[in-house]
């Protein structure tokens, strides 16, 4: 995406992006010159580990404290897109089940197995952080 791109969404209202690509720094200095933030957790093996879940799930909950929209990139096509979205509202207060209802309804795809196990294991986590039962998908 080009910079004319990266001004139309900031227009639309993204304010903070999470880029989930495996090439470093491939978009952080031009969404940054547009005035956005930027985390980018790449997973060279292709999924993230359930801590990092938790740091950048909380990362984009306080950035839409903030007001603006969070965009998730995830331009290799690993699906972990979907997967940092249901966890965004699992830890927004969404049961795991209907986080991954809401997900597959808005994308059109369903987790893989282990993009699955990995949300379980979140879930399980966040449980235990908060002292508060949650659904296990």
């Amino acid at each position: 995406m080009g910079e004319r791109g990266w001004l139309a969404l900031r227009a639309r209202g993204v304010r903070a992006v999470v880029d989930l690509s495996d090439a470093c720094g491939s978009i952080g200095s031009v969404v940054r010159q547009q005035g956005m933030r930027y985390l980018r957790l790449g997973a060279p093996d292709g999924l993230p580990e359930a801590e990092e879940l938790h740091i950048v799930t909380s990362w984009v909950l306080h950035r839409i404290g903030e007001g603006g929209c969070v965009l998730i990139n995830d331009s290799e096509g690993h699906g972990n897109d979907a997967l940092l979205a249901c966890a965004v509202l699992i830890k927004g207060g969404n049961s795991a089940g209907r986080a991954q209802a809401r997900v597959r309804n808005v994308a059109g795809c369903a987790l893989t197995e282990p993009q699955a196990g990995l949300l379980r294991r979140f879930v399980a986590q966040h449980a235990l952080a908060t002292n508060r039962p949650l659904s296990l998908p």
